[in-house]
């Protein structure tokens, strides 16, 4: 009786478990187990996607005979095209085409502005090239925005979001990008810029010694420069900030040069930072090393190709204020940073330290002759937590300040491709312009995580450790296995003794 209630109850858990995964497939459900929810649609998609006047198309132009790792991104492209289908109570439609099935389809597909790639694909042993498709369209109305290639690793929610986003927005708020005085071309942060025009109207921006010219700017933007700025232009950001004005600073105040005979750095000397101790906020002459830091390429002698070092002068920032800003980061790779402190009437202003260095800091002062192959040690990072970043407000104005100037351009040195730098420049300014929305999928998908630095007793610990732990563990384990023969062998001679087998 007892067997076939208990072959019944696994035959009932059975049908409830396959009723649920055909109710789970016909309502695409998901349970989402990872950390940042990354097959979860954000609050920020839901808004948008509910909140369209017009139906949203997506043709997604996607070959099926992939190899497998760019098969799996086919199939969750699907899947969150089809969670974007149901959120959106039949405003995004969606079309996945294979353009391999015949010649008309393929040229269709590069007709609308989708790249094809050569693969290769390995059947019975064999190895070919076959042309692949993996990009789509996204039409609103009359509008549409391409994306040629899907990178496996992109977070297809961000795409998709952000280029609907971009479709949707008709009255884009200016930002003001100061150029001149050394200041970087749009062409050298074209990441930045290109993050920035899906809600904002990036403008270049040329100072009017005549003529006061920041009416009708959200925000001003002064990024890196490299020369000093007139007294005129600081007034007139005096005035801007008077007005209700929003201000983005990243500037440097050292910088080093890594292509000179001997490489070293030096201070940059622009007025920016004497203009900021007006306001309370002291950005000094000095470079910042952290043990926690990214690498550079060295060519050395007898070696034919370069070899990786790390370079405490690169600092990778990994530790941020609880902020809306900052929210979701994970590490940004900085250069020649310097660190920054408050000494202004709190009661008059705010300031909210944002982005910090790791726990294992130092200080240089310049000039700095750089040793790329100096041999670091625990005592040259005495200092912890030194601040990077922060945000200053008075009464009706903002201001974002960095002290590194280049963190939104290309790292120097070695590419940090699983970095933050551009959603943290972005991330400042949506805070700014009050709009936090979609900041959230900056970082959705982004994972790096920085191996924690440990000081050098702790280092020789683990290292000793890691060398006589499995010894030990062994001789442990050979003790109890001796001991466990002796009481076996004593069973064996007692005359009580039966051997049940």
């Amino acid at each position: 009786m007892k067997r076939k209630q208990y072959i019944l109850s696994i035959i009932l858990i059975t049908l409830i478990l396959i009723e649920l995964i055909i109710l789970s497939y016909r309502h695409h459900l998901r349970l989402d187990l990872t950390r940042d929810h990354h097959y979860t649609l954000s609050r920020a998609t839901r808004e948008i996607i509910t909140d369209l006047d017009q139906p949203v198309t997506i043709i997604a132009y996607f070959s099926k005979k992939l190899p497998p790792d760019l098969l799996s991104l086919r199939q969750e492209l699907i899947n969150t095209l089809e969670d974007y289908k149901s959120i959106s109570l039949g405003k995004v439609v969606y079309q996945v085409i294979d353009p391999n099935k015949d010649s008309e389809l393929e040229k269709q597909a590069v007709r609308e502005g989708i790249s094809p790639l050569v693969v290769e694909i390995r059947e019975k042993d064999q190895t070919r090239q076959q042309k692949a498709f993996m990009g789509m369209v996204i039409k609103y109305g009359d509008k549409k925005e391409v994306i040629p290639y899907i990178a496996p690793n992109s977070s297809l929610e961000y795409l998709l979001t952000m280029n609907i986003k971009k479709l949707t927005v008709s009255d884009k708020p200016k930002i003001a990008i100061l150029q001149g005085y050394g200041c970087p071309s749009f062409s050298n942060m074209q990441g930045f810029i290109n993050a920035l025009s899906v809600l904002y109207e990036p403008v270049p921006y040329y100072y009017d010694t005549a003529h006061y010219n920041l009416d009708g700017y959200k925000i001003l933007a002064i990024i890196a420069p490299k020369d000093s700025l007139p007294p005129g232009l600081l007034d007139n950001i005096d005035r801007y900030l008077a007005s209700g004005g929003k201000v983005f600073i990243a500037l440097n105040t050292v910088d080093g040069n890594l292509n000179q005979s001997p490489p070293m750095g030096n201070v940059v000397v622009t007025g920016l930072d004497e203009w900021l101790k007006k306001y309370g906020l002291q950005v000094y002459q000095k470079f910042i090393i952290d043990a926690q830091c990214g690498n550079i390429q060295v060519q050395q002698s007898g070696f034919p190709f370069p070899v990786s070092v790390a370079f405490p002068y690169f600092p990778i920032i990994s530790t941020f204020e609880n902020h809306p800003i900052t929210k979701g980061l994970e590490a940004v790779a900085m250069s020649f940073v310097s660190p920054m402190e408050y000494h202004g009437d709190t009661n008059k202003i705010k300031f909210t330290p944002i982005a910090f260095t790791s726990e294992h800091t130092g200080l240089e002062k310049p000039p700095v002759f750089f040793s790329v192959m100096k041999q670091w040690t625990q005592a040259d990072f005495p200092l912890q937590h030194l601040i990077v970043g922060g945000t200053l407000e008075g009464n009706n104005w903002k201001m974002v300040v960095f002290s590194d100037g280049d963190f939104m351009q290309l790292p120097a040195g070695e590419q940090f491709e699983k970095t933050d730098n551009i959603a943290l420049a972005v991330n400042s300014i949506d805070w700014l312009a009050d709009d936090m929305g979609i900041t959230e999928l900056r970082t959705k998908g982004i994972s790096y995580k920085p191996i924690k630095q440990m000081d050098d007793g702790t280092k020789a610990l683990v290292k000793y450790l890691n060398f006589a732990l499995p010894i030990i563990l062994v001789i442990i384990l050979g003790l109890i296995r001796w001991r466990q023969n002796i009481i076996k062998q004593n069973k064996l001679k007692s005359d009580s003794y039966v051997d049940k087998d």
